[in-house]
């Protein structure tokens, strides 16, 4: 009998890969649509854009957030990641300019028991945050649609 050779059916480089850049562990990871980025989020406080193909080199760092990121979702087109934090905010980053549009801070959650804040936040804000943002029809110079509060200026 010969040797049982497995056709590939990904692109990836291997079907293990080792990405490195965070100085914390590793909390949430996100593939994007179209499959051509992986986003991670950590206890660093960071959020590390890598291509997935190639060399998967790390593409870029979005910073800015006071705590762990717990959770990433990429908008429909691929050109956008929201990202819920434990510092109680959620933000919306340009995926290309590395940048972020939005940031809704702790007046987004509600005035609710301290304890069940985390828990609310990251099962309640975030979904209801992209709703609000309307990120399937968004355009990068048309303004987001307001409705979880004021959203705080972006550090530049």
């Amino acid at each position: 009998m010969g040797d049982v050779v497995e056709k590939r059916t990904s692109g990836l480089k291997a079907p293990v890969l080792l990405l490195t850049g965070h100085d914390g562990e590793v909390y949430c990871l996100e593939f994007s649509g179209n499959g051509q980025l992986l986003a991670s989020g950590a206890k660093d406080k960071s959020i590390l854009l890598f291509e997935v193909y190639g060399e998967c080199r790390n593409i870029g760092v979005l910073s800015g957030h006071k705590n762990a990121i717990l959770e990433l979702h990429w908008s429909a087109n691929s050109d956008f990641l929201y990202c819920c934090s434990a510092d109680h905010c959620a933000s919306l980053w340009d995926v290309e300019y590395q940048k972020r549009l939005q940031k809704y801070g702790e007046c987004a959650v509600p005035r609710t028991n301290p304890r069940s804040r985390p828990h609310w936040h990251r099962q309640q804000l975030l979904p209801r945050a992209r709703g609000r943002w309307g990120h399937a029809g968004h355009r990068r110079r048309r303004r987001h649609r307001q409705g979880l509060g004021q959203p705080e200026q972006a550090p530049r």
